[in-house]
């Protein structure tokens, strides 16, 4: 009969879940009381809570990580030193970058 639902019909009714948040896991952690004081100093030099901080933590490396192998790292790098640049005395070349942005 029509308009009406059925329990093998009320399966095919299209619907996507619905999250007031993304999902997470909760994580205790244990520091020694000079590492949590070092933390709770940062955290307070940035205005942040110490658990923003430690929820960042893990974060960096992610972010920081190339997904590339030590060989490939060294592979690049090689790659890169093949580039000829601006060479000579560190200070004379930091004067000149300097007096190029109009810092000097």
């Amino acid at each position: 009969m029509p308009g009406t639902l059925d329990a093998d019909s009320i399966f095919d009714i299209p619907h996507e879940p619905f999250h007031t948040h993304r999902m997470s896991k909760r994580l205790q952690i244990v520091l020694p009381e000079d590492e949590y004081r070092a933390v709770a100093d940062a955290a307070q030099r940035q205005g942040k809570p110490v658990a923003r901080m430690v929820g960042e933590a893990p974060r960096r490396p992610l972010a920081e990580d190339s997904g590339l192998d030590p060989q490939q790292r060294i592979a690049a790098v090689l790659r890169f030193a093949r580039f000829a640049g601006p060479t000579g005395d560190i200070d004379q070349l930091l004067d000149e970058i300097e007096r190029g942005r109009g810092l000097a």
